[in-house]
Order: structure tokens, then C-alpha cells, then sequence
């Protein structure tokens, strides 16, 4: 009793908790569920109904029908007509029934004696709880998100308010223009005409934050909490004008002006003076105007800013006191950041210094590079020109003479006439390549020919030569520089196979695996009994197998991405004698050999 605060209690035979509680001013009994069960409770007697219902929240009656609102679903006099978990049930003026469900609201109105489905509004917002004001006419809800909204009388739904998400409202109550709302964070109360909203807690006065329903009763508010029931008189709901202030404690705080140093943190020392707050306030700052608001506790000493962007900066400071309104004042910081060394105007200089320092010594080593390359280029040439004078050195051009002119004091005029066409055949060409960078192996191959058909001459029957190609091996695609073979034949014939007594035999055989691998094997007396020869004769002829292959070798390998490659392998007979030397010469192939200058 509201009056006298009498209080009856009734049992039933369940000691459960009460799922829903809703009173039928019309027939003057209260309903409740009770473990899946429905009771009635009338002249302060109570009976169970034979509807079963499961998990009922809420019971509303309106004239002959009766309405369940249920997890199961929404239920017109037992029957299921919607699925979506029902909440609440309240009547318009327009004998409109209006449901809270987990997807909307839904409105239903009487059409042919039966209640029809009329629209759905807030599609897919689970709506917590509905109250009708019939001042207004309109509906108001409140949402699973802490949204507050307003339903007109033409059904147009409008966004009043909101309370933090994390915040779970429990019921909606609307009375003489205020929104009063029942949340597990005390009391909200939304003033429809200025649209401010306080929350009223154990700060302001409530028994416990955890308010489950609120009933309004002859100008009091009775809210049901987790510390039982408490009465509050409307005209005692007075919010506290008095507002927070903040200031900090140290001295020339605020200064006029902050200079940081990058990286530098700074250290904020507020303190706030709150009469009604009791310590329950809140700290919020933030860099710039565009930022979000951080937001600390009460207890911390000190705030440390810290990675302040370089730059100009604003800092502002405010206090929010335990209704969530701000401090009367907020305090701003103005200040620059210095910026990092690399952004400095003189590193930026040096920077620029280095970096053309760095195109100059490039540039310079550019131009050095090329210069060397001509030169090795030129000694390329010159090595070159040394194949040429290699090819036509006097031993090797006397000793053809002498041959044709053997031939023509034989009066052998066919023979002299044929080698003489070879050797001027071979002057020519030796000319003709003398100067390109790259021959095809055909031709290497026709001066080789030329040369080996013209020692022939001087040898006679007893030298015999092959030169061997593989099948696979096309001497027109396959390229090498000129006269780069002939010095390692010319080797061959003059210290391995002249000195030799009987058959002189000399195999030249081309394959390309990977690259080109040209074999020049003879059967002559060997690089040691050569070089014996060679040291009792003293000649002065330098052979070009030596010091001018191996620059010639050098100058190529500077120009070729796949280096040139020279092996030699002394051949022995079953008795280990000397049974004559075998050199292989690899020549890349498949890139540029010679950069192109």
C-alpha cells in the first residue's frame, strides 16, 4: 500500500523467480508467470491458468483479448502470430496494440473481429521496452543500443536521445513531459522540452545503481532495485546546478605558450573541485580540435603526453562530473613541437650537399669508367691487331713461301698455283676480320682451313687434321671474336707436333654445350719436352700462347657477362709417355659478349 506501506505477500507453490508482472485495471488482478506458469492473483487469492506459455514476459489484456509477449514469440488469446522474442505490450488511442520485439516494433489494429499486423517500424533494432503517452499520443521506446526514441501519432519515428551502449536500460516510463528510464547505471530522466538528459545514481541518493523497473505513483517515483524498493518524491528530483572546475596545480600553469623539443613528453597536474561528485568524476583531453576526447580517471596524479606530433599543437582540458556534464571551465594549452633534426632546414642543406656530392662522384665515376672501358676497348683493338700479326708472323709466312716456291722450282704449276690462291685467300680474310668484334664460327672455321691446308704444304703426308663439328652446332648462329682460336693451333702445329717424327695428327672439334666448347687436341711431344726445345734453341720469338692469350682473354672477360674459359690437359700413352696435349677453349654464348660502345 502506497498509503499506509502495508505490505501482503502471496505463494504459490513454485519458489521461483517472477518472470513478468502486469496488472488488469479492468478486472482488478494482477498476472505474473512463474516457472512457465501463469498465474492469477484476485482478492488476495491465487489460481493458476491452463494456458501454457513458456518464457512469458509480459501480459497485457485489452477488452475480451489477451496478449503474450514471449522469447518464444508474440501470442494473440494462445495463438503464436509472430516468432521474434517479445518484450513488451502497450495500447494507443487508437486502439492500436503496439509490441517490443528483438527486430522492431510491430503495430496491430482490429480488422473483421481479428487483430492484424499493421506495419513494422525500427526493422532490426531489438527494442528493450515501450510506454504510450496519451497526452501526446505518442509511443516511446527504448532500444538494446541505449537510443530513445519517439513514435508521433502519424507513425513517424523520431531520434530523441541516448544513453552509452554499454549501459543496459530496463524499462521506459513517460510521464508530464519527461522520459524516465530504469538502467543498471541508476535513473535517466530525458526532459522532452530542452532535451537534457541526467542520471540520477547512488551519488544523487539512490539505494543502488541496479534500478530493474520504475512505477510512478501519486507524483513519487518507486523504483524496484537490487536493495529493494525506494520511493522518491517527483518534486525532490532537483539536479545539483553546481558545476565542476578544473584547474592545475603547478605554477604558470596555464602557460602562455609550451615549446617542445620532438619526442619530449609533457606532464598535465589537474585537479578538479566537484562538491556533489564525492571523487566520481572523470579527466578528458585532447590533441586538436579534430581529435577524439580521452577520457581518465579520477585517481591518476598526473596525465603524460607523450609523441605529440611536430608543430603547432592546442591541448584542451575539461572535467565531467558523475551526471556527465562538463566542468564550467576547460583549459587550453597552446604550443609548439620542434621539429626532428631530419626536418631541420641545415639537415635538409647537408642532405643536399651529400646528395649532390653523390651525383657529382657518380658522374665522375661514370665518366672514369667509360674512359677505362675505351681504353680497354683500344687494347682490345690492339690485341686484336696482335691475333692479326700472330696469324702473318714471319716463321709462318716464310715457311709458305718457301713451300710454293719448292713447288714451282718443281715445276709443280697446279700445286703452286692452288696454295698460292690460299694464301693470299687468307691474307685477305686474316684482314677482312681483323677489324669486326664478333665472326661466325663459319668463318673461324674457313680460316682455320686455310691455315692447317697451307702447313700441309710444309709437312707434308705425314700431318693429317680434322676439324669436327656437331650436328646440333649451327656455325652461322653461333658467334665468337676473330682469330681467337688460330694462336692455340698455330701452338699445336709449331712446339707440339713439329718436332715429332712419324704421323702428326691435330683434331679440332666444335660442340655447344651451354656455350661453345672448341677441343684442339694433338698427338705431339708435349708442353715439357717443348719447352726444353724451345730454352736449347733460345729463340726470340715470344709465342702468342702466352702472355698475349691470356691479355686478349683478360680484355674479353671485362666485356662478357659468362667469363671465357681456357683448360689444358697433357695426354700419356699406356706406358705414361708423352703422347701429346689437349687444350679446351669454352666461349660463351647466348648474351652480348662485348658491351657496344
Amino acid at each position: 500500500n502506497t498509503e499506509t506501506f502495508e505490505m501482503k505477500s502471496a505463494r504459490t507453490a513454485y519458489d521461483a523467480d517472477v518472470q513478468c508482472l502486469n496488472y488488469d485495471y479492468i478486472q482488478k488482478e494482477l498476472l505474473f508467470n512463474i516457472s512457465n506458469k501463469i498465474f492469477h492473483l484476485k482478492d488476495d487469492k491465487i489460481y493458476q491458468s491452463k494456458i501454457r506459455i513458456t518464457a512469458t514476459k509480459c501480459i497485457f489484456r485489452f477488452g475480451d483479448d489477451t496478449f503474450y509477449a514471449s522469447s518464444q514469440g508474440f501470442y494473440i488469446n494462445e495463438e503464436r502470430d509472430v516468432e521474434q522474442w517479445s518484450r513488451d505490450i502497450k495500447a494507443g488511442n487508437d486502439s492500436a496494440i503496439w509490441v517490443a520485439t528483438n527486430d522492431g516494433l510491430l503495430k496491430y489494429v482490429r480488422f473483421n473481429k481479428k487483430w492484424v499486423k499493421d506495419k513494422t517500424l525500427l526493422k532490426g533494432t531489438m527494442v528493450l521496452s515501450i510506454d504510450y503517452d496519451r497526452a501526446s499520443q505518442s509511443l516511446f521506446a527504448i532500444d538494446y543500443a541505449g537510443s530513445i526514441y519517439q513514435i508521433t501519432k502519424d507513425d513517424k519515428v523520431k531520434l530523441l536521445n541516448s544513453i552509452d551502449s554499454s549501459i543496459r536500460a530496463n524499462r521506459i516510463k513517460i510521464f508530464e513531459n519527461n522520459v524516465y528510464l530504469a538502467s543498471n547505471n541508476g535513473v535517466y530522466i530525458l526532459n522532452l522540452t530542452n532535451n537534457t538528459l541526467i542520471n540520477l545514481n547512488t551519488l544523487t541518493g539512490l539505494a543502488s545503481n541496479n534500478v530493474q523497473d520504475i512505477c510512478i505513483v501519486k507524483n513519487s517515483l518507486w523504483l524496484a532495485t537490487g536493495k529493494g524498493l525506494q520511493k522518491i518524491p517527483l518534486d525532490q528530483l532537483v539536479t545539483p546546478t553546481t558545476l565542476s572546475h578544473i584547474f592545475l596545480k603547478h605554477k604558470n600553469h596555464p602557460p602562455d605558450f609550451v615549446e617542445l623539443n620532438y619526442k619530449e613528453p609533457y606532464f598535465l597536474y589537474p585537479e578538479v573541485i566537484s562538491f556533489k561528485s564525492h571523487g566520481e568524476y572523470q579527466y578528458a583531453y585532447r590533441l586538436q580540435s579534430n581529435n577524439e576526447w580521452v577520457q581518465l580517471p579520477s585517481s591518476i596524479e598526473h596525465i603524460e603526453l607523450r609523441n605529440i606530433p611536430w608543430g603547432n599543437f592546442n591541448i584542451e582540458l575539461k572535467a565531467i562530473d558523475h551526471l556527465g556534464r562538463e566542468s564550467e571551465n576547460a583549459i587550453n594549452i597552446q604550443g609548439y613541437v620542434n621539429p626532428p633534426f631530419w626536418r631541420t632546414w641545415w639537415f635538409l642543406f647537408i642532405l643536399a650537399l651529400m646528395f649532390l656530392g653523390i651525383v657529382v662522384y657518380s658522374a665522375l665515376a661514370i665518366i672514369r669508367n667509360i674512359r677505362k672501358r675505351e681504353r680497354e676497348r683500344a687494347e682490345l683493338v690492339k690485341s686484336q691487331l696482335t691475333a692479326l700479326k700472330a696469324q702473318m708472323n714471319p716463321h709462318f709466312m716464310f715457311n709458305t713461301l718457301n713451300s710454293i716456291q719448292a713447288l714451282i722450282l718443281k715445276q709443280d704449276i697446279k700445286s703452286s698455283n692452288l696454295y698460292l690462291n690460299k694464301f693470299s685467300h687468307l691474307m685477305r680474310i686474316v684482314l677482312d676480320v681483323s677489324g669486326k668484334e664478333e665472326i661466325s664460327l663459319q668463318e673461324e672455321i674457313q680460316i682455320l682451313e686455310l691455315y692447317l691446308s697451307l702447313e700441309k704444304l710444309r709437312f707434308g703426308d705425314d700431318f693429317h687434321y680434322r676439324i669436327l663439328v656437331s650436328e646440333q652446332t649451327d656455325q652461322y648462329a653461333v658467334m665468337l671474336p676473330p682469330l681467337l682460336l688460330q694462336p692455340f693451333v698455330e701452338n699445336a702445329v709449331k712446339h707440339g707436333l713439329l718436332h715429332k717424327k712419324g704421323k702428326k695428327n691435330l683434331d679440332i672439334k666444335f660442340e655447344v654445350i651451354d656455350d661453345l666448347v672448341c677441343t684442339i687436341t694433338d698427338n705431339g711431344i708435349g708442353r715439357k719436352r717443348a719447352e726444353e726445345i724451345k730454352a736449347r734453341q733460345k729463340e726470340k720469338y715470344e709465342s702468342f700462347s702466352s702472355e698475349s692469350i691470356e691479355q686478349r682473354l683478360t680484355l674479353l672477360n671485362r666485356f662478357s657477362q659468362k667469363k671465357f674459359g681456357i683448360s689444358t690437359q697433357d695426354l700419356t700413352d699406356e706406358n705414361g709417355n708423352s703422347a701429346g696435349t689437349s687444350v679446351q677453349v669454352r666461349i660463351p654464348q647466348q648474351n652480348e659478349q662485348l658491351n657496344h660502345l
